[in-house]
């Protein structure tokens, strides 16, 4: 990934990368939905918010994910308010190089990103052994 400076302070960061990860939790997410069966109509599961597809998830995996995501850092924000501020992440992110500043919450992303994997992997990939 090229490296580029988004915004006016210093941090490098990597926009490609940060957008993929973003989009990784949007793709778990329907994933689970299409394998719990949970998605409703098939134009629901078109959404790209994070938030929204989160709450289409079945009621016992959303409990799981709040309570096996583990963010270390000084932010104390809720979960909840963490997914709100992160909704649309991957929609921003895919074009940063277009604006001269742009933030994430990529601890977050991240963390909700390997909960979001194990559970998929359970799901999908563990039930066909």
């Amino acid at each position: 990934f090229t490296l580029a400076h988004v915004g006016d302070d210093a941090t490098i960061l990597m926009p490609a990368a940060f957008c993929n990860i973003a989009f990784a939790c949007e793709l778990f997410m329907k994933a689970i939905l299409f394998t719990t069966e949970e998605h409703g109509d098939s134009t629901s599961i078109r959404d790209h918010s994070l938030e929204r597809l989160f709450f289409m998830l079945p009621s016992n995996l959303q409990a799981r994910i709040k309570n096996e995501i583990v963010v270390s850092d000084a932010n104390p924000a809720s979960f909840d308010e963490r997914l709100s501020n992160s909704a649309n992440s991957f929609e921003r992110f895919r074009y940063a190089y277009e604006h001269d500043t742009l933030s994430m919450d990529i601890i977050f992303l991240s963390a909700f990103e390997c909960v979001l994997w194990r559970v998929a992997r359970e799901l999908i990939v563990d039930s066909v052994k």
